[in-house]
């Protein structure tokens, strides 16, 4: 496929992104860049460059999953692999459950963390990125097969936190989470800054 099969070829997508993500003026909502294009809305953006292009949809492929797209990579792993399938599902059932989006919003503070020493570490990183594929990814892709989300999660966290571990990344990372308005007799949402151990 080339990068016109995808989100980032077409004129809909504003350029300037959050956290990987690029909003869509077609679908009024934030999308990756690196997503199959919608054949119904699409308009090709005859202003962008080709390397522009390839910059968005690469920003956003690597937010998408951070380690797993790391390591992935790191060991040869075709972009459109079983693991990497697995992991996107396990990240959709996530974002159903309140619970599930705050692990998600701790992890887009340290997986980019631990992805970028994971590639740049030329002593240990392929023996880490091994580890992780065959003891942390490949046993979370078969919790999803079998929708043990609860398993996956778990697995999967503790390859982060050994990981974190390994490359001392922080022990406290600041997350930022709705906060329900029916506690403070508000209508509306608010945000407090929570302290969560990693």
């Amino acid at each position: 496929m080339s990068v016109y099969d995808y989100c980032a070829s077409c004129s809909n997508l504003n350029e300037n992104y959050n956290y990987g993500k690029y909003y869509c003026t077609r679908k009024n909502e934030w999308v990756y860049a690196c997503d199959q294009r919608c054949s119904s809305s699409y308009l090709e953006a005859y202003g962008r460059s080709r390397n522009s292009m390839e910059n968005m949809y690469d920003r956003s492929y690597h937010s998408k999953y951070y380690i797993t797209t790391i390591v992935c990579k790191m060991l040869g792993l075709p972009d459109d692999c079983h693991q990497l399938e697995m992991i996107a599902k396990l990240k959709e059932e996530m974002m159903k459950t309140h619970k599930g989006r705050v692990l998600i919003s701790i992890y887009d503070v340290i997986g980019p963390k631990i992805a970028e020493c994971l590639l740049y570490d030329k002593e240990d990183g392929i023996t880490l990125a091994n580890y992780s594929l065959k003891h942390g990814i490949n046993e979370t892709a078969k919790a999803v097969e079998k929708e043990d989300y609860t398993s996956a999660i778990k697995i999967y966290a503790q390859m982060t936190k050994d990981l974190a571990r390994c490359y001392n990344i922080g022990q406290k990372i600041a997350v930022t989470k709705l906060v329900d308005p029916a506690s403070f007799g508000k209508r509306r949402y608010t945000r407090k800054k929570e302290i969560t151990n990693c």
